[in-house]
């Protein structure tokens, strides 16, 4: 069994990129949660090894979305992680889309419940090696669109 907590963080500020303290990050977005609300459900449906999965969000001291947390089996670390992503990712997309504002993950933590093993990764600012390389819309340089400023010799 795994705990996942999923940060979150206002696009364009930069709240986790020096020193990740967990223990006293505080998440925020601009989603409101309803005032006095102490968590939201957002149930998602059967899944298998985990029937009935759900994600609350918690809201920060000033009552906005400020972390998502969802627990689940997985076999490891490295399952729960994409598996947390996989549940994440297209819920944050949906709420985004369906409320019109901008939503980000800035740092996940997940636990080992029996274990209390715990793994952590900010997000923002990560290195990703080669994506452009292999985008469809990567180009070679002569092949670059003259609005854009080339290097001089």
């Amino acid at each position: 069994m795994y705990r996942v907590r999923a940060v979150l963080g206002v696009p364009g500020v930069a709240s986790v990129l020096t020193a990740l303290d967990f223990d006293s990050l505080e998440g925020d977005s601009v989603v409101e949660l309803p005032p006095g609300v102490t968590s939201v459900a957002l149930p998602l449906g059967p899944a298998p090894a985990n029937p009935e999965l759900s994600v609350w969000v918690l809201p920060n001291r000033f009552g906005r979305a400020a972390s998502a947390e969802l627990q689940f089996v997985a076999d490891s670390f490295d399952s729960a992680r994409k598996l947390s992503y996989d549940v994440l990712a297209p819920m944050m997309s949906r709420l985004s889309f369906d409320h019109d504002v901008a939503l980000d993950i800035v740092a996940t933590e997940i636990t080992e419940v029996a274990t209390a093993s715990c793994w952590r990764q900010p997000w923002q600012g990560a290195a990703r090696a080669g994506c452009l390389r292999r985008s469809t819309y990567a180009r070679p340089r002569s092949a670059a669109p003259s609005c854009l400023p080339t290097a001089k010799a």
